[in-house]
């Protein structure tokens, strides 16, 4: 799973952090968990996540993706990642 976003609505807490906590309130193991920091809007999300998979040579391995937003995000989402991903 990556959580992905950086500080942007409260510059002290990375959007990363909260999701990455609250997935392991719900079971996730943290091992499961790839933190990206870096993005700061919706095409960085898409790009800088695909960047995080690349540097740990886990991107070959993919074949499905779900992506988890809000609905106001969603349909720009689905968009970036139809002409973003392999």
């Amino acid at each position: 799973i990556v959580a992905t976003g950086g500080a942007v609505s409260d510059k002290t807490v990375r959007e990363c952090e909260v999701m990455r906590r609250a997935l392991m309130a719900c079971g996730v193991p943290e091992t499961s968990v790839l933190e990206e920091p870096d993005a700061f809007d919706t095409v960085g999300n898409m790009i800088c996540s695909m960047a995080a998979l690349y540097r740990r040579g886990q991107v070959a391995g993919i074949r499905r993706v779900t992506i988890v937003t809000e609905p106001f995000h969603m349909r720009r989402s689905l968009l970036l990642a139809q002409s973003l991903l392999p």
